[in-house]
């Protein structure tokens, strides 16, 4: 499966999924501001990128940069590589963005499971979507 990088956020997709005119690939990468750490991580490395409203604890763009770029080393390491599914059971907690921004940095596709599945459901989901790795 061929694949392209958005000349926005440099994440991979397919090139069999329509491209935007400007080799983007998503319509708010058209004209709105990105959103990827990388492209804060330089000016504004220090401002808060993540609050978790719970516990108040917060992330710079230069920390996610940081925590994402470590993540997608760790991911090719383990031998994933672009195209790969990842799955992923996480309840609402600051590293579910370290591992979908690795994922996405990685040209993987993050598989979502909720947390609250039962071990045969989760089982059956990573199965059947053959997902290369199971993350929780």
């Amino acid at each position: 499966m061929p694949l392209t990088r958005c000349n926005i956020c440099s994440s991979l997709f397919t090139t069999q999924r329509p491209a935007f005119k400007d080799n983007t690939h998503r319509p708010s990468h058209t004209g709105a501001v990105p959103v990827h750490p990388r492209l804060y991580t330089e000016t504004q490395a220090a401002k808060p990128a993540l609050v978790m409203a719970s516990s108040g604890e917060t992330v710079s763009y230069g920390d996610l940069e940081k925590r994402a770029n470590q993540g997608a080393h760790a991911f090719r390491q383990l031998g994933l590589k672009a195209g790969d599914l990842v799955a992923l059971t996480s309840d609402n907690r600051l590293d579910f963005f370290d591992i979908f921004w690795a994922t996405q940095r990685s040209g993987l596709v993050l598989v979502l499971l909720s947390s609250r599945l039962k071990r045969d459901e989760i089982a059956y989901i990573v199965n059947d979507s053959g997902a290369s790795a199971l993350l929780g």
